[in-house]
């Protein structure tokens, strides 16, 4: 099962997109009216906004970020905190060390 998934990610193409250039305020902008449509963003897109480096260009990330998460949740703020009260769980989920198939606990 292992290699089914081996290629999965293509590390390659994640860093030669996050080590691109700088983007220009109109490429950001163009992302950001994107974002603003609430269609979800490419690969492409989000590599786009993590090479963002100016401060004020962060400040219009951060200012449509807001703008996105008040049109799809409200003014609400949902906290999760999972109460562990033992150390086993019916779940599987890879994450999580309390996962059903980890017997070394």
């Amino acid at each position: 099962m292992q290699e089914k998934f081996k290629n999965f990610i293509d590390r390659e193409k994640l860093y030669r997109l996050i080590e691109g250039s700088v983007p220009t305020n109109e490429e950001l902008d163009k992302v950001l009216e994107k974002a603003k449509a609430l269609k979800g963003l490419s690969l492409e897109d989000v590599a786009l906004l993590l090479r963002v480096k100016d401060k004020e260009q962060i400040h219009k990330i951060m200012q449509v970020a807001k703008y996105a998460k008040e049109e799809i949740y409200g003014k609400r703020l949902v906290l999760f905190a999972p109460v562990y009260t033992g150390n086993v769980c019916v779940n599987n989920c890879l994450y999580c060390a309390f996962r059903r198939d980890n017997k070394t606990i």
